[in-house]
This record gives C-alpha cells, sequence and structure tokens, in this order.
C-alpha cells in the first residue's frame, strides 16, 4: 500500500521559492543571449551612425532592440514570460549569429540597404516590448497614486 505524505505550506512555499529561481535562471539567460544578438546587430553595422552624429538613431534604435531585456528583467519571475519571449529570441539569436558569421567570414553584409529578416523580427519585437513596459509603468502609477504599494511586489 502505497502512504500518501501531506505536504505543508512551508515545503510549498520552498518549492515554489526553487521553481521562481530556475525562471530568474532562464530570464537572465535569454536575456544575456538577446543582448549578444543586438551585439552582433551593432557589429555587423559598426556603430559608424554614432560617430556620424547621427546619436539620435542610435539612442531610440538601441533603446527598442534592447526592450526585451527589460521585459524579461521586469517580470523575471514569471514563467510565461520567459516560455512566450523564448522563441522570438532565440530565433533572433540564431539569425544574427548566423548573419553575423556570414559578414566575418564572407564580407556579406545582409543589413545593407533594407535589413535582414533576423533585424525587423528584431525590431517588430522591441516594439511590442516597449508597448508590454509602458502598460506595466501605466499599472505601477496607478498603483503608487491610489496607495497600493505594498501589493506592487
Amino acid at each position: 500500500m502505497v502512504e500518501l505524505k501531506s505536504t505543508t505550506g512551508e515545503e510549498l512555499a520552498e518549492r515554489e521559492g526553487q521553481d521562481c529561481r530556475q525562471w530568474v535562471k532562464v530570464s537572465l539567460v535569454l536575456s544575456f543571449l538577446h543582448a549578444l544578438s543586438v551585439g552582433g546587430l551593432a557589429y555587423q553595422e559598426g556603430l559608424q551612425r554614432s560617430l556620424a552624429g547621427e546619436l539620435e538613431f542610435v539612442v531610440i534604435n538601441y533603446s527598442l532592440w534592447l526592450s526585451p531585456v527589460l521585459v524579461l528583467l521586469i517580470f523575471r519571475r514569471i514563467p510565461a514570460f520567459a516560455v512566450i519571449y523564448a522563441g522570438p529570441i532565440l530565433a533572433i539569436f540564431s539569425g544574427r549569429m548566423y548573419f553575423a558569421w556570414q559578414y566575418c567570414e564572407r564580407g556579406l553584409n545582409s543589413l545593407k540597404p533594407k535589413g535582414d529578416w533576423a533585424s525587423w523580427l528584431m525590431t517588430v519585437f522591441g516594439m511590442i516590448s516597449v508597448a508590454i513596459v509602458a502598460f506595466w509603468i501605466c499599472i505601477r502609477i496607478a498603483m503608487f497614486v491610489s496607495g497600493d504599494n505594498n501589493r506592487a511586489r
């Protein structure tokens, strides 16, 4: 006969804490991969625009492209964001590393003149992430104004 063991609330909380730590690690790894993708894009682009006086282009576009990292860091304890973001981030990373390799080995620059699919996907994904961050900021402001700061965490 199999004996069923009852689980206390403390054991469940400890198990949830371990799960949470694992999802934080997953979110950090995905953030790192996406930052590498943006770095590959910067390498392929050469960052000549910042030296040529187009600082606005660099600030706006790189902020947009890095916004998925911000979303993953904000929502690092929510597994749904890590799972949903994993597919596009891995696709972007794979494409960007492939195109950066082509640029290094063969001199083919897929970003000229209109960009490649990885840069377009990075831009669209960044726009979605900016919308999520803007919505999160609105919620946080509303919570602050209403005095419900304790529930924010």
